[in-house]
């Protein structure tokens, strides 16, 4: 399957029509507002973060209401006019919505199709009409091995601080981090294919009032950060120093990205956010993510097949393009994978199971089983919270964000007598887990302490 895209570049030369920054070249299918749009985005002299010859920018923004244009700038040939500095080159990919849906809505892959097809090189001459290009789009919505990158060092907490304040604000400035474009393609791999468009970005140009990114990104650069600030009160974060303690209420989907990141089943987490949902908006990421940290919990699935599946290279295929350019109604998000309730040996509804870990680990009932009045879809939420409340106490960080995510949820189910008494009784059980768990580790009594008020603290976070 090749797909259609248009091209042109935007720099400063003498041409027969004018002098200075123009649109030197375009294909065939570039409209005269696709031109007036590119003019307007287009970056002119000194507008590049550095000034050395490796310099470079890759950009994306919409130019219309179903077209798009991913751009990469570099430090081009000397200016033709003999004054300072180099000229600015911007070779602009144009690509519609329904065949950037086939790219998965991701502006590097189309950018790397190009770049392989050997169109994106620099050029000296410039002929007025430029070729329609005939890209090829190849891999999956969510790129397994950037994923695993995304898992290393501190980058998880440094991933969550910028998609909270990402889905918080409606533009931010990144800072405090090297130049490479590869963190910005890890942004757009952890978030859901329908929503990628609605992130612009840049990765190293300078401020413009006239090119008003969501995301932008002004490396260690504090004069154009303070610019930026000044003059328009963007948000400013710092990647150098995210935060590394929970936040009980952090976004949804930013609390996920934390989650799936730390957590030790990363193909299922990859599966689970690879599901189409073609209505999805930015308003509906904060419960979807949380949705997919209580999911998480119950995934059954044989983990080293599925990261075998996602190793293997594949076209998006018609199931992607479907994400976006589909009206059908989404597909539930339990429809793939019900809860899968961890059993109870005094709960005939699981009558042979495996014991559960709480009631090995406590020798005590759950209190999902103790409390009268619950629906049954309310009770099996509560038992999931019984194993995220141990694993949370004995220090799984992803167990923790995981419960910040389910906690809400049922205390926003159940009646506030109901509620009373749900708190009593988890306040009793993370107690006795702390006290067994000390009994056998006492060599982490503080560490287990800190974990068991933190569970505390979540439980207990508003009045009933």
């Amino acid at each position: 399957m090749n797909i259609q895209v248009e091209q042109a570049v935007f720099t400063s030369a003498r041409t027969t029509r004018q002098e200075g920054y123009q649109l030197v070249s375009t294909s065939p299918g570039i409209t005269a507002e696709n031109a007036h749009q590119l003019t307007i985005w287009g970056p002119a002299h000194d507008s590049l973060l550095r000034d050395d010859l490796s310099a470079s920018s890759v950009n994306f923004h919409p130019i219309s209401a179903d077209k798009y244009c991913i751009s990469r700038t570099i430090a081009g040939q000397s200016e033709y006019s003999a004054r300072s500095g180099r000229q600015v080159y911007t070779h602009c990919l144009i690509i519609d919505r329904e065949n950037f849906a086939k790219f998965a809505n991701n502006p590097f892959r189309v950018l790397s199709a190009a770049t392989a097809s050997g169109e994106m090189r620099l050029k000296t001459v410039y002929p007025p009409r430029m070729q329609t290009l005939r890209l090829f789009p190849v891999g999956k919505p969510i790129d397994f091995k950037l994923f695993e990158k995304s898992r290393t060092n501190g980058q998880p907490y440094r991933l969550t601080s910028w998609f909270e304040a990402a889905l918080r604000e409606p533009r931010i400035v990144l800072t405090g981090y090297s130049s490479d474009d590869g963190l910005l393609a890890e942004f757009f791999n952890l978030l859901p294919v329908e929503v990628r468009p609605e992130f612009s970005f840049s990765t190293g140009l300078k401020f413009s009032q006239r090119r008003p990114f969501r995301i932008l990104g002004l490396q260690a650069n504090i004069e154009e950060r303070k610019r930026a600030v000044r003059q328009e009160a963007i948000r400013l974060v710092d990647l150098s120093h995210p935060p590394m303690e929970g936040h009980l209420h952090r976004h949804g989907w930013a609390n996920w990205v934390l989650v799936a990141l730390r957590s030790n089943l990363p193909a299922s987490a990859i599966n689970l956010m690879s599901q189409l949902r073609p209505d999805l908006t930015l308003d509906g990421l904060d419960d979807l993510g949380r949705k997919l940290q209580v999911q998480l919990t119950s995934m059954e699935e044989d983990e080293a097949a599925l990261a075998q599946q996602l190793l293997e290279e594949g076209p998006e295929g018609d199931e992607v393009v479907s994400a976006s350019a589909s009206k059908s109604p989404p597909a539930k998000d339990t429809a793939r994978q019900p809860f899968r309730i961890l059993g109870h040996a005094a709960h005939t509804k699981f009558a042979g199971s495996q014991q559960n870990v709480v009631s090995h680990q406590l020798e005590a009932d759950s209190p999902a089983l103790l409390i009268e009045g619950l629906t049954s879809s309310q009770r099996d939420k509560l038992q999931q919270l019984d194993h995220l409340v141990i694993t949370s106490i004995s220090g799984r960080i992803d167990s923790l964000a995981q419960l910040q995510g389910l906690w809400p949820e049922i205390r926003n189910e159940i009646d506030p007598e109901i509620r009373l008494k749900v708190q009593e009784l988890y306040l009793a059980f993370a107690l006795s887990a702390w006290e067994k768990m000390n009994q056998t580790r006492p060599d982490r009594s503080l560490k287990l302490a800190t974990t068991a008020l933190d569970v505390l603290t979540l439980i207990f976070d508003q009045p009933v």
